[in-house]
């Protein structure tokens, strides 16, 4: 899956670059999958390309630290993008 999410992540930086219309992508992973967009993610921040991108995340109750075992989990998913990106936000 990883491999998706890098090639999404690029696709939509070089779309918003090229149109400078805002583009989205839909990071189908938490974790050490979503991380793998990380790069162009960094590269979009850099090139100030209007990139939205939507992340999973594992359930609220596993949010906040600690291990809850739940698929793809990290202490802190947001802060492994928060200085790559202009805001995060859970919904």
């Amino acid at each position: 899956m990883a491999q998706p999410l890098r090639t999404w992540a690029v696709a939509a930086t070089v779309l918003a670059l090229a149109t400078a219309a805002v583009v989205w992508w839909l990071g189908g992973s938490a974790g050490p999958g979503a991380g793998d967009a990380h790069p162009a993610t960094a590269e979009a921040a850099a090139a100030s390309a209007p990139v939205l991108a939507i992340a999973s995340q594992v359930p609220t109750a596993g949010l906040g630290g600690g291990r809850h075992g739940y698929l793809h989990e990290l202490r802190d998913q947001q802060a492994s993008v928060r200085d790559i990106v202009k805001s995060v936000h859970t919904v």
